[in-house]
């Protein structure tokens, strides 16, 4: 980047300095020369002697000019701690001259200022260059006054103009050791994990500025400072004022409000303690992190530990009683769900046999039935029931290979009967279409080989391929059979099978 107009300027500059003085150093070497030679001086004009001690004379007014800016030179290197003379005497031409070229120049990337440039533009000033990466904001200040922010680019800087402070724009990450005492006083540890980023305002992110930048926002963070008086500890800038000073400060005084055991997950859900505690803390550091000019991208809590060893013991011991505790509770549910279980069970069966049997002594008293009748019945009963505990998953009983065939055998030497088989079997169904909390009344008619009803009493089994039956069989009444489906919850088509004496008859019922 070399600027003939620039070193030009340079060149007339440093000119403009040297010529008067020069002027002015010979000029008084000669009056020097004129009163000491005051009678011989046309004679001495012509000597070469007289050149000589005019050039001698001169030679202490250079070498005090020389002198004057070294010791400038030197001053300069301990008021601004430069690298040396040489630097401090080449801030001293540039400040009064001007820049020769493209140096002094600073590079600044990922929030610093990385090696390769000079360190005389963050200490001194300018004049000089910048070279701002687009991850990086560089705030100026000149004389105690904050001048301007820039961004990326290319940047001249001008005199006595220095770098008062960087902002990083880029996504930040943090871990944080919070020291606190809960509130029994026992001290604990938690690391926090903070996710930050310079607030970008109202600008948005594109290909050419991955990282927006808003000045109001950058003046905001550069001026967020906490000076500290003490020469250890450095002054906080506006990252550590949200990882030292906001995280420490709130989950501080959140843990003194919490005992031990709500910690560690002995009284309820740990994971949920947990939870309420993230998320209050990151509720209360995105409410002070605009002062910073900062947002939050996210706050997580990780390990918790005791730092008391015989506090850790204790903890030991007490989770030991907890989960004996809570196995002897598991066990006691387990134990009384496996008795609700059983009784549940007998009385289901109870009131199956109670049910057989009073359908029985009705079909006897009304002598709908012949006597003679009454094993098949019994055994249709109980084939009923034996579908119905198939077709439900939760009571489903499981039987041996030859027992269900020797089962099979009978039913289908039962299905003949004592009557002539019907000839047909038409079923219907009232409504066709329900919700699933709705019923529909199915009715089965059974008409025999000549197209007369059945006798009464002849059984009729239904089956459906969804939703709930009020029953499984059914007896006719003058040659008519009923039943209810009602609906499970489950939408769907139910297709529901009405079987009498080898004939059946089917309808179907949408479930909504």
């Amino acid at each position: 980047m070399f600027n003939w107009r620039r070193l030009g300027r340079f060149l007339a500059c440093m000119l403009g300095i040297a010529i008067p003085f020069l002027v002015m150093a010979f000029g008084l070497a000669v009056v020097t020369e004129l009163i000491t030679h005051q009678e011989e001086l046309p004679d001495a004009v012509a000597t070469p002697d007289f050149w000589l001690s005019l050039g001698l004379n001169m030679l202490p007014m250079v070498a005090a000019m020389v002198l004057v800016l070294w010791f400038a030179g030197r001053f300069l290197v301990v008021a601004y701690r430069l690298g040396g003379w040489r630097e401090g005497m080449a801030f001293l031409v540039r400040s009064r001259c001007g820049l020769q070229g493209f140096r002094p120049w600073a590079r600044i990337e990922k929030g610093a200022i990385c090696k390769g440039g000079t360190a005389v533009l963050d200490r001194a000033g300018g004049p000089g260059n910048l070279v701002v990466y687009q991850d990086s904001a560089v705030v100026l200040e000149q004389g105690g006054r904050l001048t301007r922010i820039v961004g990326k680019g290319i940047h001249e800087v001008g005199r006595f103009e220095k770098i008062y402070d960087v902002i990083d724009l880029r996504p930040k990450r943090a871990i944080r050791t919070v020291k606190a005492m809960t509130r029994e006083g026992i001290p604990v540890r938690w690391d926090v994990e903070l996710q930050y980023q310079i607030d970008s305002g109202h600008e948005v992110a594109s290909d050419h500025a991955p990282y927006p930048m808003s000045p109001d926002v950058v003046l905001r963070a550069a001026t967020s400072k906490w000076v500290s008086n003490s020469r250890s500890q450095p002054d906080l800038r506006w990252e550590d004022r949200l990882t030292f000073v906001e995280i420490d400060r709130h989950l501080r005084l959140m843990l003194a409000s919490r005992r031990l055991d709500q910690l560690i997950g002995l009284t309820e859900d740990q994971r949920a303690v947990r939870e309420a505690i993230q998320a209050e803390l990151e509720t209360r550091v995105r409410q002070a992190a605009p002062k910073a000019g900062a947002k939050i991208l996210g706050v997580r809590l990780d390990s918790l530990s005791v730092e008391d060893a015989v506090t850790q013991q204790w903890i030991k011991a007490w989770k030991a009683n907890w989960q004996n505790w809570s196995a002897k509770r598991l066990a006691h549910a387990e134990a009384a769900s496996i008795h609700q279980y059983e009784v549940a069970k007998a009385e289901a069966q109870m009131q199956m046999t109670s049910q057989i049997t009073e359908a029985i002594q009705q079909h006897l008293a009304n002598r709908t039935i012949p006597a003679q009748a009454l094993p098949q019945m019994i055994l249709m009963r109980l084939f009923s029931v034996l579908d119905r505990a198939d077709f439900a998953p939760a009571s489903r009983v499981f039987f041996p290979t030859q027992t269900m065939n020797a089962l099979a055998g009978i039913r289908r030497a039962l299905a003949p009967g004592d009557a002539p088989g019907p000839g047909s079997v038409v079923l219907s169904a009232t409504p066709n279409d329900i919700w699933d909390d709705g019923q529909s009344r199915l009715e089965a008619t059974v008409l025999d080989g000549s197209g007369n009803p059945a006798p009464d009493g002849t059984l009729v089994e239904f089956h459906s391929t969804r939703g709930r039956l009020d029953r499984r069989s059914a007896t006719t009444k003058g040659g008519r059979a009923t039943a209810t489906l009602s609906g499970d919850g489950q939408p769907g088509t139910a297709e529901v099978t009405a079987r009498s004496r080898g004939a059946e008859g089917t309808a179907t019922v949408q479930i909504r």
